[in-house]
């Protein structure tokens, strides 16, 4: 004769368990200031490659066509300009690619899903929008003339 075990209470059932969250709310005591620093990143490496690939677009059109065909012809100021801001082409790569890197992180370490997703899709669109930036600049700049 078997006799019938209790049913378990409603509060031995696991979804009546408390949730251990650290800061930032995630569940395990995880902290969500790496992917934070990730998005942070990936956003400023984005609206970087904007603004360089806009200055490169404006200051390629406006001194060449006021100087000649060659690139002899330019003056020695415009290969300074131009090489500073394929320099902080660099910079905004290297920001770029460090959020890509603390996101993917991020994601390993399970410090939420939203930012680091975000920070990937930033950190791998900001040389396109760099570059749609200059073409975009470089033709309004050259037609505007």
């Amino acid at each position: 004769m078997s006799a019938a075990s209790p049913s378990p209470g409603p509060s031995s059932s696991p979804s009546a368990q408390p949730v251990r969250t650290g800061r930032g709310g995630c569940p395990g005591g995880a902290s969500t200031r790496l992917s934070a620093v990730a998005l942070a990143l990936s956003i400023v490496a984005l609206v970087g490659f904007a603004a360089a690939g806009a200055a490169m677009g404006f200051v390629t059109t406006r001194w060449q066509q006021s100087s000649g065909r060659y690139m002899s012809d330019l003056p020695p100021d415009y290969f300074l300009v131009a090489n500073g801001i394929w320099l902080s082409f660099a910079l905004w790569g290297a920001l770029g690619t460090a959020g890509l890197v603390c996101a993917i992180v991020a994601l390993v370490k399970r410090q939420g899903k939203g930012r680091p997703i975000v920070a990937i899709v930033c950190s791998v669109l900001a040389p396109g929008v760099g570059f749609a930036a200059f073409a975009l600049v470089a033709l309004v700049s050259a037609s505007a003339s």
